[in-house]
């Protein structure tokens, strides 16, 4: 039976390497060879062939994994870190496609919470654009506690690296305790908000993305659990309005 073809870039999102549409710039710019020949928009190959992107071999296979981690503190979201040897793939059994799957999104080493791992680049590319406005929800405890005009500040969007954040919303717990509502996934956000109010952000969890609710899945930290599609396409849906009183 012949294997079915696809167009490269389809093979490349069904990878999770990446996005069909960042995978076309890669053949645009001649960055991806298949089966050692440089790829041009249009050619199709097989999920048996070779794909190279920056002159590295790719994983490529029609399985899709879905997982749903609870990152501890320690770990970061990189493959391969010379500096930082614990790696959140560690935490995954190779049956469950460890080497296939790549993080959505990334937390940083010391924040802990709800990571989504996935092959699937097309869902992955959905998550993350800006276009679907997927909240992420996160538990901050600080080294203060904020004013009524900080509160107002970071929640009208600040300047931060010379880009204007979106409005979030801030609800406080309890003394420097604070649940932060954010519509964006940019680098160490959160932490970076309070910074430019002055405070430090001293633990940080997220706890939902979208309707997805770290606490009603019970997945101890450290752990994961392997879901399908139709599970995690409850991140389009909008979480509840207040937050979860206790954390």
């Amino acid at each position: 039976m012949t294997e079915e073809r696809a167009r490269v870039q389809k093979i490349i999102a069904h990878s999770g390497y990446c996005g069909r549409r960042k995978a076309e710039e890669y053949i645009e710019d001649g960055d991806v060879k298949v089966n050692g020949v440089v790829a041009k928009l249009g050619d199709q190959c097989t999920f048996s062939d070779s794909i190279e992107i920056f002159g590295k071999k790719i994983t490529t296979s029609d399985e899709k994994y879905y997982i749903i981690l609870n990152k501890p503190k320690g770990f970061v979201c990189s493959k391969e870190d010379a500096y930082n040897p614990d790696t959140v793939y560690d935490l995954i059994d190779v049956e469950d496609g460890r080497a296939q799957v790549k993080t959505v999104g990334r937390l940083d080493k010391p924040t802990t919470g709800l990571l989504i791992l996935t092959n699937d680049g097309e869902l992955a590319q959905k998550i993350i654009h800006p276009s679907s406005k997927v909240v992420k929800e996160y538990l901050a405890h600080l080294d203060g506690d904020i004013n009524a005009n900080d509160k107002k500040q970071i929640e009208s969007g600040l300047y931060i690296d010379d880009y204007r954040l979106s409005p979030c919303k801030i609800w406080n717990l309890s003394p420097c305790k604070y649940v932060v509502r954010i519509n964006e996934g940019r680098k160490r956000q959160v932490r970076k908000m309070f910074e430019e109010r002055g405070f430090r952000v001293c633990d940080l969890k997220r706890t939902k993305i979208g309707a997805l609710d770290l606490k009603d899945l019970e997945i101890p930290m450290g752990k994961y659990m392997v879901v399908d599609k139709n599970f995690l396409m409850k991140i389009f849906e909008n979480p509840n309005v207040r937050p979860n009183s206790q954390i």
